[in-house]
């Protein structure tokens, strides 16, 4: 084995120790993107995600990439990460353990990238109806009158393997995980299809909880909203019938 080898495989192994002892903050949604069409009505789509090492100033000091195929993992390398992510605080107590002191400290941070079917060819797509149960309204948020809409994005890429991700809050931790738990209970959900050949595809999925009727949910294609709600339907009186009047002629 070369020296090189050796120095290069050494350094691997620091960084790969480094990481599992660096505090790990949430992910970043780097935004949805057109896939790449090839001349041959190809199109590659999928999800790539960058393992980003930050310093203590906010500066990413190094960037692992992972995703497949290639040809995307460049695209998202052309399109970059922020110049500045904001630091991770390490907090402790002081003394008297009733004051926090917080220090900006080193960190990781993944960053994803989303590569769906290009918005104009998407009317040529094929996609399988998006079926999500609604959740029971949490008892506890009920007693508290805890009431929001949660909307929960599902990333399908052409594998199938579906990844799940909030992408509002309700602001109340009950109903986000009601929502989150409906929507991973009716997986698996499934690529669109265009021209033969799966493509990734993401949804949008809103989960209303009001205590004025039963939890709501609305699916959401990659191409457009759907605004029709499903609502509780009122029982309604049926208009009577008018008796027909008997005639003599």
């Amino acid at each position: 084995m070369s020296k090189l080898t050796l120095l290069l495989l050494s350094s691997l192994l620091a960084t790969s120790a480094i990481a599992d002892t660096l505090p790990v903050q949430p992910w970043q949604n780097m935004g949805e993107y057109d896939g790449i069409v090839l001349p041959n009505d190809k199109i590659i789509t999928g999800m790539v995600t960058a393992t980003a090492f930050i310093n203590e100033q906010g500066h990413i000091e190094q960037t692992e990439w992972q995703g497949e195929p290639q040809e995307l993992v460049k695209l998202s390398q052309r399109t970059g990460l922020p110049a500045y992510v904001e630091p991770y605080q390490s907090c402790t107590y002081d003394e008297t353990q009733t004051q926090q002191i917080c220090t900006p400290s080193a960190s990781q941070k993944e960053f994803r990238f989303f590569y769906t079917l290009p918005k104009h060819l998407r009317k040529e797509a094929f996609t399988k109806p998006v079926k999500i149960q609604s959740p029971p309204y949490p008892a506890l948020a009920q007693e508290k009158g805890e009431e929001g809409t949660v909307i929960i994005g599902a990333f399908v890429p052409p594998t199938g393997s579906t990844f799940l991700y909030t992408i509002k809050s309700s602001g109340f931790r009950r109903l986000d995980k009601a929502a989150y738990s409906a929507v991973h209970a009716s997986l698996p959900l499934h690529p669109a299809t265009y021209k033969k050949q799966p493509v990734a595809i993401a949804y949008q999925i809103p989960i209303k909880f009001s205590l004025e009727s039963e939890p709501s949910t609305d699916s959401t294609k990659a191409e457009k909203t759907i605004d029709s709600t499903q609502k509780t339907t009122k029982n309604t009186k049926k208009p009577k019938r008018k008796k027909a009047k008997n005639t003599k002629k």
